[in-house]
């Protein structure tokens, strides 16, 4: 299934829209006013915060949200529920690092397109390849009906910020081993321009895998060879840093441990048995203390009794490699692995996988959405407050 993404307008575009709204909103949100600019910058951070914190939620539950999070803006109505869909009629049109979906746009068979069916996802989930919603379905199924947790108001609004992720002290702790890790003096791996990495912190390495080399050959259009150069030429450790922060956020963070081991040994680096165990039990206490998309913004260490919370342990971690009589943890399996390749230089089998899981997670989703939007018609028919789709805990953490 092709995504079909809302395309970003012009400034001019966007100035008149921005226009339109402080009419529309009898100046509520007026970019042209301190206070109607301070409430335009509110629902930034906020959209923001949700993307980040949820990874995906319903532009509805956004909205009970938000009256959860700023009752006294809602309540004295300094920002109306249809303001609040108004302004993201125009965020569908700007750039942000989510994307604001007409329910047409990720499911075949709906026909509604307006935009209090929409939902807030993440770019993080989306694919304009043949992975496309792939890991939105995967974590709408990890979702499924778990409680939506509200952080503090402070460290809501904190994670508007898409690096406050690694500004926690587990976090902290993980980044600086990772950063002091060195390649080992005998390595024979080099940075793009020949120089011998051996002894560099990670923190100085820039390196080119084996992926990125294949790719760089592979792609033909020069655009695309620019993309990965641009990409393999990133800092080292950032790299590694944003593919455990993806691990962790969509849970599967188990499945691709031994993957970042093998990506630090491939530049040069060399378990030992001491590192590896820290770097297993950072990982780990990183895990269990984030607030991670599959658990609704949970913190697995605080998820209530009886709920798959995607918390880790360091020892069954560790299990999933083996220590070589040098006293070196690697992964042999890995280091074997040469995908085959098809005509089109792609993993048909792994494709192929992909393609049922899609499939199947995209049915279950379909009745997930149905009962969150059950919900809302029900208690709007009856006259009341439409609850809350996730039910919102009392407490905040």
């Amino acid at each position: 299934m092709s995504v079909k993404m809302p395309k970003p307008v012009s400034k001019t575009e966007l100035s008149r829209l921005y226009t339109r709204l402080a009419i529309d909103t009898h100046h509520r949100l007026d970019n042209s006013t301190a206070e109607g600019q301070a409430r335009l910058d509110l629902l930034h951070r906020f959209f923001d915060a949700c993307a980040n914190l949820y990874g995906t939620m319903t532009l509805w539950h956004a909205w009970e949200l938000f009256q959860h999070v700023e009752p006294e803006l809602t309540a004295k109505k300094k920002i109306l529920r249809k303001d609040f869909f108004s302004f993201a009629e125009i965020v569908r049109v700007e750039k942000h690092a989510y994307a604001i979906m007409l329910l047409p746009d990720l499911y075949e068979e709906e026909t509604s397109i307006s935009i209090q069916d929409a939902e807030l996802v993440h770019r993080m989930l989306i694919y304009p390849n043949i992975w496309g919603l792939n890991e939105y379905y995967k974590l709408l199924s990890y979702q499924d009906d778990k409680p939506c947790v509200v952080p503090a108001h402070d460290v809501f609004y904190a994670y508007a910020d898409p690096n406050y992720f690694w500004e926690t002290p587990e976090a902290r702790s993980l980044r600086f081993f990772l950063a002091n890790l060195h390649v080992a003096p005998n390595a024979k791996t080099t940075a793009p321009d020949g120089t011998p990495l051996c002894g560099k912190a990670l923190s100085e390495v820039v390196f080119w895998t084996k992926d990125d080399h294949w790719e760089y050959d592979d792609y033909k259009a020069a655009w695309r060879k620019k993309a990965v150069a641009e990409e393999a030429n990133r800092p080292y450790l950032q790299r590694i840093m944003e593919k455990i922060q993806r691990g962790i956020l969509l849970s599967f963070v188990c499945d691709q441990f031994s993957y970042y081991v093998e990506l630090l040994e491939e530049a040069g680096i060399q378990f030992t048995k001491p590192q590896f165990e820290a770097f297993a039990n950072r990982l780990c206490e990183l895990n269990n203390h984030s607030h991670l998309w599959s658990n609704c913004g949970g913190q697995p260490v605080e998820m209530y009794d009886g709920l798959d919370n995607a918390e880790l342990d360091a020892a069954a971690l560790m299990k999933t490699m083996q220590l070589d009589p040098d006293g070196y943890y690697r992964n042999p399996v890995l280091s074997r692995i040469t995908p085959k390749k098809n005509e089109d230089g792609q993993d048909g089998t792994i494709r192929k996988q992909y393609a049922v899981s899609a499939n199947f997670l995209h049915d279950k989703r379909r009745k997930v959405c149905y009962n969150r939007r059950g919900k809302h018609t029900n208690s709007l028919d009856k006259g009341g407050t439409p609850h809350a789709a996730y039910p919102i805990p009392c407490c905040t953490h």
